[in-house]
């Protein structure tokens, strides 16, 4: 569980075609990331957004600004 998030933490999802990815970002001009969650995508959309939120839920407990 990530608990050091900063009031200026961001996540961002990828939604590929085989895979979806989560990191988190401190900043938008970073590059730098931590992974949070990779996962294979799946076709249903209400089960692949149920994923992606479980996902955040599990891995950061603190708001995240974006």
């Amino acid at each position: 569980m990530i608990t050091q998030a900063s009031s200026n933490t961001y996540i961002a999802v990828d939604i590929g075609g085989t895979n979806t990815r989560l990191g988190l970002f401190e900043s938008l001009d970073s590059t730098d990331f931590v992974v949070l969650a990779k996962f294979p995508t799946v076709q249903n959309y209400e089960e692949q957004i149920r994923q992606i939120v479980a996902a955040i839920q599990t891995a950061v407990e603190k708001t995240l600004r974006g």
